[in-house]
């Protein structure tokens, strides 16, 4: 089980900039991911098509949709395929037409009961994902 980025095109729907920090929202799979960008000088972004950059590291997962959490990217998806090693587990997700994975431990498969078929929510901080750009 190598590291794996996943990577996710999408369209950049809002931004809004204070104090150094721009927070961006950007349309993909059906979801409005959101995310940070710390710069001193915004740029006008909206409208571009970008790539999201997600560690499957840094995919949490939850059974259940979280109310009250201050993680702000929370997209329901399918798990289509489960690898299990004797302590780590990559968990793969179907979010719209695209796939992506996380890695969680193979006890947290177990104590969560998770199961192909499973319909599962998706974790992930705004600060964890990456923008890139692509050439429009």
């Amino acid at each position: 089980m190598g590291l794996h980025l996943n990577k996710l095109q999408g369209i950049i729907e809002g931004q809004k900039h204070s104090s150094g920090i721009t927070r961006i929202e950007v349309m993909s799979e059906g979801y409005l991911f959101r995310l940070l960008v710390f710069e001193e000088q915004p740029k006008n972004r909206l409208g571009k098509t970008v790539f999201l950059v997600i560690k499957e590291s840094e995919i949490a997962i939850s059974k259940i949709k979280p109310i009250d959490i201050s993680i702000s990217n929370k997209p329901e998806c399918k798990v289509t395929k489960i690898v299990s090693g004797e302590m780590l587990a990559q968990i793969y997700l179907q979010l719209g037409s695209a796939s992506i994975s996380s890695i969680i431990t193979s006890e947290s498969i177990q104590r969560l009961g998770i199961r192909e078929g499973d319909t599962v929510c998706a974790l992930i901080k705004a600060n964890e994902i990456y923008l890139e750009s692509t050439v429009d």
